[in-house]
């Protein structure tokens, strides 16, 4: 009697919708950007609404397709977005990895497949003895939250990832990172904190947490607002 040998076809999911490149599709999110000014003892936030769209597409050097984004930032919601110079950012996607380049830093924003508990140096390419990128040091990204839903004000997404980037928190400084990202969309969420009390007095963090307890740096949240 003969055999007959049978192959199984295993789909894996490897999460490249989390990170769709589309030409022409674009995101429009709600900014919030607190200042804290300890030379002037102020605290104030920036609103403004940021476009970005994929615009073009060419062969990258090693391989792998560079598309370039148009960056675009309006304070004032009544003005077109035509009448807005946007900036060129980039990003290439690769089998195993995709990233960005935002004012000429590079970050690895995935890696592929994307799997709960997955961790890569995202900031590898960030040249971190340069003080003015000195904040992106030792970064550890990790998968957290996989294919889970995720609600902001008024969207809501039934299968998302959580990027985990950074933690760092003491009495006088706090540095955190942390993006979400869509299937199907992209980026919906992102929160950066680079912030520090100068004090004589540090309290304990159980009676005045960050960002609240800074008199000095910024935090920054992106929410999606339209795509």
């Amino acid at each position: 009697m003969g055999c007959k040998e049978e192959i199984e076809e295993i789909n894996i999911d490897y999460g490249y919708d989390y990170f769709p490149t589309t030409i022409g599709s674009s995101l429009i999110y709600q900014v919030d950007s607190t200042i804290y000014d300890d030379f002037q003892d102020t605290v104030f936030t920036i609103s403004y609404e940021v476009k970005e769209e994929i615009i073009a597409t060419t062969a990258g050097l090693e391989g792998n397709p560079t598309y370039t984004i148009a960056h675009y930032e309006r304070l004032d919601p009544s003005m077109s977005w035509d009448n807005v110079t946007p900036r060129i950012w980039y990003m290439s996607v690769s089998d195993n990895a995709a990233e960005r380049i935002e004012e000429n830093l590079r970050f690895i924003k995935m890696v592929f497949p994307v799997r709960e508990g997955q961790q890569w140096a995202g900031n590898k390419h960030i040249d971190t003895n340069d003080e003015r990128w000195a904040v992106f040091a030792d970064w550890e990204y990790e998968y957290l939250s996989v294919d889970e839903p995720y609600a902001l004000e008024t969207l809501n997404f039934d299968t998302t990832v959580t990027v985990f980037q950074q933690d760092f928190s003491t009495l006088k400084d706090k540095v955190f990172g942390q993006e979400v990202y869509a299937k199907g969309i992209g980026l919906v969420y992102r929160e950066f904190m680079d912030l520090e009390l100068l004090a004589s007095s540090l309290p304990p963090l159980d009676q005045i947490d960050w960002p609240e307890r800074a008199n000095k740096g910024v935090h920054v949240v992106w929410r999606l607002k339209e795509f």
